[in-house]
């Protein structure tokens, strides 16, 4: 088993996790999270950590629905991330998110 590495400034971070399930809860030490099961929800936790930047990658051949625990994303209630060969900008495989203590902004889309 090949472990994801580790961070030298934050040994007990994980600085990226691939999934392969159904629901992934985002956990306090990811940093990226690349979800590889078609039809996933990745669950971003409460935005409560104003500052925190997570990215989410959809490796998978579907959809992956990100949800927040609370709050929204950019004032929607979820994102659907297409899969890499059909994503456009409006419709995006990947984002990058950051809290601001009550909602997640989108700062990055591919």
């Amino acid at each position: 088993i090949r472990r994801p590495p580790r961070s030298t400034l934050f040994p007990y971070t994980t600085l990226f996790r691939s999934t392969n399930a159904f629901h992934y809860p985002v956990s306090a030490t990811d940093f990226t999270v690349i979800e590889t099961f078609n039809g996933a929800t990745v669950f971003l936790p409460s935005p409560v950590t104003a500052g925190r930047i997570i990215t989410i990658v959809n490796a998978s051949v579907g959809g992956v629905l990100v949800q927040p625990f609370s709050g929204n994303i950019d004032g929607a209630a979820n994102l659907g991330l297409f899969p890499i060969g059909s994503a456009t900008f409006a419709n995006p495989s990947s984002i990058i998110v950051v809290g601001d203590g009550t909602n997640w902004w989108i700062i990055g889309r591919g």
